[in-house]
C-alpha cells in the first residue's frame, strides 16, 4: 500500500483502492468514520445509542435484529448489512460478529469454524463466509 500526504488549504481525504471492502481497507474507514457512529438499540422502552465497539456480535432472528454485548441482548432497526458498514464481518447468512471480539477459533470437519468469543459465547462461521475471516485475521485483502 502506498501512502502519500500532502498540505493543501483545507483537509481532505481521498482514498483510492483496488478493493474497498479489503479487510484493511474496511478498518481504516471505520477508523475515521465509524469511530463518532452509534448503534440505535431498543432496551424494552428504552432507546440506547451503543458504540460499534461495545457489539460483539448481531443476528437476524425473523425479521428483527438483535445486538450481543459483553452482558446484554438488545434489538436494533438496523439490517445486518448496515452493521457491515460499521466493521462487524459476515460470519453467516444471518450473523455479523466483531474479529476483535474473538477469542478463540476452532476448525470443524465440515469446514465450518467454531469461534469462542471474549464472553464465552459461541458462533459458527459458516464455510460460505470462512475465507473473509481468515483474510481478516492475516489483515490480507479479498481475493
Amino acid at each position: 500500500m502506498k501512502l502519500t500526504l500532502t498540505r493543501a488549504d483545507e483537509d481532505e481525504l481521498i482514498l483510492r483502492c483496488r478493493d474497498p471492502d479489503a479487510p484493511h481497507i474496511r478498518a481504516l474507514l471505520a477508523l475515521l468514520g465509524g469511530a463518532q457512529r452509534k448503534i440505535p438499540a431498543r432496551d424494552g422502552d428504552q432507546l440506547r445509542l451503543l458504540a460499534p465497539a461495545d457489539v460483539l456480535y448481531a443476528e437476524a432472528v425473523e425479521r428483527h435484529t438483535f445486538l450481543y454485548t459483553q452482558d446484554a441482548v438488545f434489538e436494533t432497526p438496523l439490517t445486518l448489512a448496515a452493521l457491515e458498514q460499521l466493521s462487524l464481518l459476515r460470519c453467516a447468512k444471518s450473523a455479523v460478529v466483531r474479529v476483535d471480539a474473538i477469542a478463540a477459533l476452532q476448525s470443524k470437519g465440515d469446514g465450518r469454524i467454531l469461534a469462542t468469543l471474549k464472553n464465552g459465547e459461541q458462533l459458527y462461521i459458516s464455510r460460505r463466509y470462512a475465507a473473509a475471516l481468515r483474510r481478516a485475521l492475516l489483515g490480507t485483502p479479498s481475493a
